[in-house]
């Protein structure tokens, strides 16, 4: 199992691979692009490829606010993206960006479950990879069954992956 993770910034767009059971980072890297657009995913896919990567089962997204409505990991359909997009008088200078990745992704990868990571779902004052272990959030899809422990830390462009928390029965 591998979790692509994804940063969706103004200027850069951010991304890791992950081990979900262990929490190890396979690959991290930055692209320093002006928007975030197809040639950033292709760049992506490039980076990917060039360093061996294997496949990713799925896809984790930063994002800044989930507004009044998405207080944790959410895995991500219309609803969410709507969410996110309303949110984004919050966070007008995050939310846009990552809402635009998060429908990259999906095109990109149409099969892949997709999820939304908010910093607003973590408490205040606690560093994010504390707030994750001591969730230990679980995965997004029946495939990613295990608990994730030790899943982000503070400034980690790829803690997103850490959410899987989506779905519980």
């Amino acid at each position: 199992m591998h979790i692509l993770s994804l940063n969706a910034g103004s200027a850069t767009l951010k991304f890791g691979v992950f081990d979900p059971a262990s929490a190890t980072p396979l690959m991290e890297a930055t692209i320093e692009h002006p928007a975030v657009d197809a040639a950033a995913f292709d760049e992506i896919e490039r980076r990917l490829r060039d360093a061996g990567m294997p496949a990713i089962d799925a896809v984790g997204h930063r994002v800044a606010h989930g507004g009044p409505r998405l207080s944790e990991a959410a895995l991500v359909d219309a609803d969410t993206e709507r969410e996110i997009d309303q949110a984004a008088p919050l966070a007008p200078q995050h939310n846009p960006v990552a809402l635009a990745g998060i429908r990259l992704a999906r095109e990109r990868w149409p099969g892949l479950p997709q999820v939304a990571v908010f910093d607003t779902a973590f408490p205040p004052g606690v560093v994010i990879w504390e707030a994750a272990r001591k969730k230990r959030v679980a995965t997004a899809t029946a495939g990613l069954r295990s608990p994730t422990t030790r899943v982000a830390r503070s400034g980690c462009p790829a803690w997103p992956a850490a959410a899987a928390r989506a779905t519980r029965s």
